[in-house]
């Protein structure tokens, strides 16, 4: 239960990430803007399946070439720290906003967090790789979310949970990435260990989803909903954490949870 409880400690982190890039993006943007987005929101919908089978077999040939892995775990990680930067940097800018006689607690607060990658124990690196992983995914869903509307995207959410199950449980080609990619060493989502010498994983896609649909949500409907939808989606994780574990299969598809999620913050 550790072990699915962490997964779903750092998915909420994730959304947290997403909530605070949507709250920036919501300053930086016009209601207009959110407006015209929101009439071609469907087709984004429709394309999603089409861009997800195309991504997926490019990636399997692409990953033949150790010159590509290379380049894609460079990418992922840097991504990853640099996504990590930017939320503490908006976390701590709206802290001073709050408080502004303890700005230079905050300044020397975001130093400290921009060295930890580097500087922390051995034991902590897996949790400072999972928080920056989180941070990554949360800056990604926010940014895929303002293409969609709430509806737009739990329609597109249908159409890929059809697609994650086909393609992990008949096909296997998602599980197959997966194994491809830790034998790179290429980053391919949350990873915590679990007692009985196994691991849980995460992977982007579900928390680029999860993501999106707090992002979303706050921004139609206002931050309590973008804060009720991420705490959902995690109660709907952990639930599906929990019935896997109690069975034997290797792989699961996780975005069937996060459109129930996605789904009930809609109808509601």
């Amino acid at each position: 239960m550790k072990g699915e409880a962490l997964l779903v400690f750092f998915l909420l982190c994730s959304g947290a990430a997403a909530l605070l890039y949507q709250h920036e993006l919501l300053l930086s943007q016009g209601a207009g803007e959110v407006e015209t987005q929101a009439n071609a929101s469907f087709g984004y919908a429709i394309a999603m399946p089409v861009l997800f089978i195309l991504a997926l077999n490019l990636y399997l040939i692409l990953f033949r070439f150790r010159v590509f892995l290379r380049v894609l775990r460079l990418t992922i990680l840097a991504s990853a720290y640099f996504s990590y930067a930017l939320i503490f940097l908006i976390l701590f800018s709206l802290l001073e906003e709050l408080a502004p006689a303890l700005s230079i607690l905050f300044l020397l607060a975001f130093i400290l967090a921009l060295l930890l990658p580097f500087a922390s124990p051995q034991r902590l690196k897996p949790w400072v790789r999972n928080l920056q992983i989180a941070c990554f995914s949360g800056l990604a869903g926010a940014s895929l979310a303002s293409l969609f509307s709430l509806g737009a995207l739990v329609f597109g959410l249908a159409l890929l949970s059809l697609l994650d199950c086909y393609y992990v449980l008949r096909r296997r080609a998602i599980p197959e990435l997966a194994t491809r990619l830790e034998k790179a060493g290429v980053p391919f989502g949350i990873e915590v260990d679990i007692p009985v010498g196994r691991r849980l994983v995460l992977g982007f896609g579900d928390l680029f989803f999860a993501s999106s649909v707090a992002a979303v949500s706050y921004a139609e409907l206002g931050i309590a909903w973008g804060i009720a939808a991420i705490t959902l989606t995690a109660a709907t994780m952990f639930a599906f954490l929990r019935f896997t574990q109690r069975h034997g299969r290797e792989a699961y598809p996780a975005l069937p949870a996060i459109f129930a999620a996605a789904l009930m913050v809609w109808l509601v």
